[in-house]
């Protein structure tokens, strides 16, 4: 399931139809498949969008990462620029009273 998972991440328009028969010999369910499906795609989402915003990892978790097992073979990420949002822009709405 987590090579499934993996293949979901880094490619996904190459699922075939052996990797969910291989997850089916293994004893998933279709609907468990489908759950993987949503769960790594939405991981994926949250991830990419938080790489994007520059969200970083709070200071408490951040001293748990050295816990981890893969710790020293990961290259961290440069989180920080964060997107500087801009000031709203009046929509035409809001002008027209001007």
């Amino acid at each position: 399931m987590l090579e499934f998972a993996e293949l979901l991440t880094l490619n996904p328009s190459g699922v075939t139809q052996d990797d969910v028969d291989n997850l089916r010999t293994a004893g998933w369910r279709d609907e468990d498949v489908i759950d993987i499906v949503h769960i790594v795609g939405i991981f994926n989402y949250l991830v990419r969008m938080a790489d994007c915003l520059g969200i970083g990892i709070e200071p408490e978790e951040a001293e748990h990462l050295q816990e981890l097992p893969f710790h020293g073979h990961v290259t961290p990420k440069d989180i920080g620029n964060a997107v500087e949002p801009h000031p709203p822009t009046p929509s035409p709405s809001t002008q027209r009273g001007r």
